[in-house]
């Protein structure tokens, strides 16, 4: 039971950091699930299976056929995620898992998706400019601001002066 816990923990961790746009945290789960000795095509379907969820949640669907637990989490990926950026993530990770097949190291599409994911400010296709134009709609709406002036993906916004993957290989 333990390492089913700690595999749901790798792949929590791995949500949360898609959620926060947390590229270093990221790609730290993966890392973490990996050396767990998790299979990296199991850790994506279960992340591409919980966005899944979370999209059916924003999309309003009855989703009974789930625990409570599994169905709070989906709402909760929904809220914090949004329904343009939980589509870009199921259409970047389902290719990322079509691309392990014929990879020499099947992390690096992955490791390349989660990249893609969290730093959609980085990205200039169509759907990751509407990402971007939603979150500005959202800060709009809300009235919150700060956050999408200094995204956390803009080294240059960091705290500490250096890029995330020098973050990353401090830790």
């Amino acid at each position: 039971a333990a390492v089913v816990a700690r595999d749901d923990d790798s792949v929590d961790d791995l949500l949360d950091a898609l959620c926060e746009n947390d590229t270093a945290r990221a790609l730290t789960a993966l890392a973490d699930a990996t050396a767990q000795g998790r299979d990296p095509r199991g850790v994506g379907e279960q992340v591409l299976e919980r966005l899944r969820n979370a999209f059916l949640a924003a999309m309003g669907v009855d989703l009974d056929h789930l625990t409570e637990g599994d169905r709070a989490a989906a709402a909760d990926h929904a809220e914090r995620l949004r329904a343009p950026a939980i589509t870009r993530a199921l259409e970047v990770l389902g290719t990322a898992l079509v691309d392990m097949r014929q990879a020499p190291d099947p992390r690096i599409p992955l490791e390349v998706a989660l990249v893609r994911i969290t730093r959609a400010a980085s990205d200039t296709s169509v759907d990751a400019l509407l990402i971007r134009i939603d979150r500005l709609e959202q800060v709009v709406r809300d009235g919150t601001g700060g956050e999408l002036l200094a995204p956390a993906e803009d080294p240059a916004a960091s705290t500490g002066g250096g890029s995330p993957a020098n973050e990353a290989r401090s830790r």
